[in-house]
């Protein structure tokens, strides 16, 4: 009635990777009669997708919320509290920058 995970994973794995084809997430040569699959994107570029995504589905895409949620549940350093000040300065500062743009009619 059943089949067992062997019997099943041949023909699951063919489906993921034709799923993250499609998603452009991964690429693939032929070598052979086989083929060699590589990811199409970086660690980095993923986890950027990957947050951009959870944050939209979860929070609205709002930053802030998703921020003070992680910071009312969390310990933190007093290094990794310097860090994250230091991350919202220079936020500020960019954003002044193209405030002044701005004004100044860019």
């Amino acid at each position: 009635m059943f089949k067992s995970v062997k019997e099943r994973m041949p023909r699951a794995i063919p489906s993921i990777l034709n799923r993250l084809l499609k998603k452009q997430a991964i690429t693939h040569k032929k070598s052979g009669r086989n083929y060699i699959y590589y990811p199409a994107v970086s660690r980095d570029e993923y986890i950027k997708a990957e947050n951009k995504t959870f944050l939209h589905r979860v929070y609205d895409g709002a930053v802030g919320m998703l921020f003070s949620k992680f910071l009312e549940q969390e310990e933190l350093t007093e290094k990794e509290i310097k860090h994250l000040e230091n991350i919202l300065e220079q936020k500020k500062a960019s954003k002044k920058t193209i405030e002044n743009l701005i004004d100044e009619g860019f």
